[in-house]
């Protein structure tokens, strides 16, 4: 059920993103338990959201004052990994050092918006 990327880019539609919740709750529960597997995968999310196509639920489920779907999940991804690199001072460097390299690429797009292309990362 998590997503995959085709062709570099991953679609995150509702299912998909709770299913990488899901799994990143199951990581943390469990101790690290398949850290091995899980984390690799979870980096490589984390550095393809500046390409994520983000499939957003009805409008009808859309509430006032609720947050946009990227900024919620790329929060709770992040959480995730920091939680990880709290708990497991072998990765801290593993994990951080993608994590600003993302925002880094983030704060570039923000502050050149013109340049980006429609269908990249909206917030």
């Amino acid at each position: 059920m998590c997503p995959v990327d085709i062709h570099g880019i991953f679609q995150l539609d509702e299912r998909r993103r709770d299913a990488v919740i899901a799994l990143g709750i199951f990581l943390i529960e469990s101790d690290l338990q398949h850290k091995d597997s899980l984390i690799p995968y979870l980096l490589r999310l984390l550095r393809g959201l500046p390409k994520v196509q983000w499939i957003e639920e009805s409008n009808s489920r859309k509430g006032r004052g609720t947050l946009p779907v990227a900024e919620n999940f790329s929060f709770c991804l992040v959480t995730l990994l920091s939680d990880v690199a709290y708990r497991d001072a072998s990765l801290r460097e593993q994990v951080l050092e993608p994590i600003l390299q993302v925002m880094q690429v983030l704060l570039g797009m923000c502050q050149s918006p013109q340049i980006q292309d429609k269908g990249m990362f909206l917030m």
